[in-house]
């Protein structure tokens, strides 16, 4: 029976998981991208797809356990998906407003 793309994936984690990590997924090769603005790169990291695929698992449990055991304090809105950034403008600008003594 071939071999589906899932299981596949699953095979090469669980693998890793017991004999360790491979070398060829610790490293990532640079590549410069081509602004619009003339002479103008960004550049941009290309790693292994499984361990991005790993890195992506990992992150979302880790991130489903710690909300489900109450683990983020409300300061660490960085880490919540219901925050933005002018979630964390605005919490600067309080903070900043509160120690200048400015009321808003």
């Amino acid at each position: 029976m071939p071999m589906t793309p899932c299981s596949y994936c699953c095979t090469h984690l669980n693998r890793a998981m017991c004999e360790g990590f491979p070398t060829s997924w610790t490293e990532q090769t640079i590549v410069s991208i081509l602004k619009m603005i003339p002479r103008n790169y960004r550049a941009t990291m290309i790693e292994h797809y499984l361990a991005k695929l790993y890195g992506s698992i990992l992150k979302s449990e880790l991130h489903v356990s710690a909300e489900w055991n109450g683990c983020h304090s409300a300061g660490q809105v960085g880490f919540q998906k219901v925050f933005t950034t002018l979630d964390h403008i605005g919490c600067c600008l309080d903070v900043l407003f509160h120690t200048l003594g400015i009321g808003v």
